[in-house]
């Protein structure tokens, strides 16, 4: 099976900006604080605010602890943050072949990986 090529876009350098807005409004709604958010992820109180800025990229253990934090999916806080992932292959993928390929591309274990297929 020819391998299929998997594009990621960055937040930094490709004109994708993190929806701040939305980031806030979350942690509004949760009754929660940019500083618990950082205690969550155990970083330092800037990396939120560099990571809110632009300055400084989600890593994806860190999307999975944000979406833990402010209780919504993996997908929704990528989506905000910016990050689109697309499949590109010549010939259609099985569910767990795409999984594979992600999971590889992202170097993270395909148990991570979750697809959703919507109408």
């Amino acid at each position: 099976m020819p391998e299929p090529k998997i594009s990621k876009s960055s937040m930094k350098g490709d004109n994708t900006l993190i929806d701040k807005q939305w980031f806030n409004i979350k942690l509004k709604e949760k009754n929660k604080s940019q500083s618990g958010l950082a205690r969550h992820l155990n970083v330092d109180r800037s990396a939120i605010t560099r990571m809110l800025s632009n300055e400084r990229k989600i890593k994806l253990d860190e999307a999975t602890k944000i979406a833990e934090f402010l209780e919504t999916s993996v997908e929704e806080v990528l989506h905000h943050a910016g990050v689109s992932i697309s499949i590109d292959s010549p010939k259609p993928l099985s569910i767990n072949d795409a999984k594979q390929s992600l999971a590889a591309s992202l170097g993270v274990d395909v148990s991570a990986i979750t697809i959703t297929i919507s109408a």
